[in-house]
């Protein structure tokens, strides 16, 4: 695929990737005359565009090929700073190699993301947002959430009806 049609689309996908996939960043730097206050949910709704998300994707591999960056490369760079924080003697940095590799082979994961991008932006009630994270993710991390919010949970209610209270 060639350069996006759209002048400002192409450009907010350079502007996307200069910024460390910062899309709100990105979108002010774009559209300076839009309201800042929206420029994450606009970035949000141009990414999801398929010839933008196409066109980001295509941005990506040209960049990784240009540095041959591969997971192997990156994998022995990681060891090589593991044994060398070994020698060292330092032992949290030699945790840091470690777990920098186990991400990045998807043994060790912070946070997974479900769902598609913008399945949240319409939800205006805690209980909305807690049911779709029952449906996508489970009874247990909607249960998480909802006790991070703060909210009583019933268990056993949540488990029979398959439904989070967020009474």
């Amino acid at each position: 695929m060639a350069a996006l049609k759209n002048v400002r689309h192409e450009i907010f996908i350079r502007e996307y990737v200069a910024c460390d996939f910062n899309g709100a960043e990105a979108y002010r730097r774009v559209y300076p005359g839009h309201r800042p206050d929206i420029a994450c949910v606009s970035a949000c709704q141009l990414l999801r565009v398929p010839k933008v998300r196409e066109r980001l994707r295509e941005v990506q591999e040209a960049i990784i090929k240009r540095s041959d960056i591969t997971v192997d490369r990156i994998l022995t760079e990681y060891e090589d700073a593991r044994q060398l924080a070994i020698a060292q003697e330092k032992p949290e940095a030699m945790l840091n190699a470690s777990e920098k590799k186990a991400k990045l082979v998807g043994l060790l994961v912070d946070r997974r993301e479900v769902g598609n991008v913008g399945d949240f932006e319409q939800m205006t009630d805690i209980s909305q947002i807690l049911e779709k994270v029952r449906q996508e993710a489970g009874v247990e991390a909607a249960e998480a959430l909802a006790k991070a919010f703060g909210l009583n949970v019933n268990q056993n209610e949540a488990q029979s009806n398959g439904e989070i209270s967020t009474h």
